[in-house]
């Protein structure tokens, strides 16, 4: 039987082509139950490296944007837009606290 954080990280990255891929490979940790978590172990397969992660936990994640290189001046308008998680390359000390304040995390994958 397929773990539920499995299915929820799928539907997660579904409109992101590569990265949605990379959730084929997923697999949860037994008791992992931390969706930010789950979302950079497949952000982690996709680009063979951990990405550095803020977070609040327990939050659900339905809703991704990413954008490439050292992006971290659009988490505002992400946050704006709904999302639940933001990847980008890079992270700066006010967009730290901002995903702790915000409850959207951030995962900086430079």
């Amino acid at each position: 039987m397929s773990h539920p954080l499995r299915a929820m990280v799928q539907e997660a990255f579904a409109p992101l082509g590569v990265l949605a891929r990379a959730t084929e490979h997923f697999q949860p940790r037994d008791g992992q139950t931390e969706m930010a978590l789950a979302v950079a172990d497949v952000v982690s397969h996709a680009l063979g490296r951990a990405p550095v992660v803020v977070q609040t936990p327990a939050r659900e994640i339905r809703k991704v944007a990413w954008c490439t290189g050292g992006a971290q001046s659009y988490f505002d308008a992400a946050i704006a837009a709904g999302v639940d998680a933001f990847i980008t390359g890079e992270i700066s000390e006010p967009q730290a606290h901002l995903a702790r304040e915000t409850g959207v995390a951030f995962l900086a994958c430079g």
